[in-house]
């Protein structure tokens, strides 16, 4: 892959782009910040995330989780960020919204005991 680099307009337009794109996605009820606090790899970041997923879901649709119709399942758009210096990922996330808010944070915190999660049912003021 060809290392572009892109200039301050071309990158203010891709957020603008992006944000536009997301903001008319429906049914997401939360943005999510994964932050790990320590220093990750964005493979470590990318096996966390699948880990948190995976986890998760069995926790709200039980032991055949992955046996259920896609639409029943959580559902992430994530992004990584500062991939040099503090990894963390935001997400806009599609799921049962209490039960996440209730379960997620100790989910995150058994996987990445230094980190945070972060989560804001306020989409809007986030993109």
């Amino acid at each position: 892959m060809e290392n572009t680099t892109l200039s301050y307009q071309q990158r203010k337009l891709l957020v603008q782009e992006l944000s536009s794109w997301l903001s008319r996605l429906d049914g997401f009820g939360l943005f999510v910040t994964f932050n790990f606090n320590a220093e990750a790899s964005l493979q470590s970041g990318r096996t966390a995330l699948r880990r948190f997923h995976c986890i998760l879901d069995r926790k709200l649709l039980g032991k055949h989780f992955n046996k259920r119709p896609a639409q029943e399942r959580t559902f992430f758009i994530a992004f990584p960020e500062h991939l040099n210096s503090n990894l963390h990922y935001h997400a806009l996330v599609r799921t049962d919204v209490p039960r996440f808010i209730m379960h997620a944070p100790g989910i995150w915190k058994r996987l990445v005991p230094q980190g945070e999660l972060h989560i804001s049912t306020n989409i809007q003021a986030a993109l």
